[in-house]
């Protein structure tokens, strides 16, 4: 074993330190505004606001139900469902913005719609697909399924294209 070695392995175990901790640090970047919207004690509760410019607000779940499957059914994209109680530390709108442009980087159309659960404190995510609805996520596990998500709303575009069930 030559004296550089000894160096070229220490060089590299450096640089991998580096790469998992840069990572990690860009992963907690990904996550840290979802992850804060569930934490109660961060902010004092917030006022939700109903009339949004990116969003639909709704009090009624089956109103929100039939919206969010309604778009997803029309344009073959995904219905980001927000529930959003008090004790937020950041807003519906943020949280819904978030997961729309994090699915619209992965190449599917989205929309989201929130529903106020005033004495249900923090944030929960479902997604409506087709005519079918995930279970509720923390925003933690939202963001650790996102592909799942993805996946199963493809694999309801090629069911629709080899049925001939396509309205697009």
């Amino acid at each position: 074993m030559s004296a550089s070695s000894p160096m070229k392995a220490l060089s590299a175990q450096s640089s991998f330190r580096k790469a998992a901790i840069g990572a990690t640090a860009g992963l907690a970047m990904l996550t840290m505004p979802f992850a804060a919207a569930n934490d109660v004690q961060a902010q004092p509760p917030q006022q939700v606001a109903y009339a949004s410019s990116a969003g639909s607000h709704y009090d009624s779940v089956a109103d929100l139900a039939k919206d969010a499957s309604n778009y997803s059914l029309r344009t073959g994209g995904i219905g980001v469902i927000v529930h959003y109680g008090p004790g937020n530390a950041i807003s519906a709108d943020q949280i819904g913005q978030g997961f729309v442009t994090g699915l619209k980087k992965r190449g599917e159309d989205a929309e989201y719609f929130v529903l106020s659960t005033p004495h249900a404190p923090g944030a929960s995510l479902s997604f409506a697909v087709g005519d079918d609805y995930t279970p509720r996520f923390s925003v933690e596990d939202a963001v650790k399924n996102i592909d799942n998500i993805v996946s199963k709303n493809v694999t309801d575009k090629r069911m629709k294209n080899l049925l001939g069930l396509n309205q697009n």
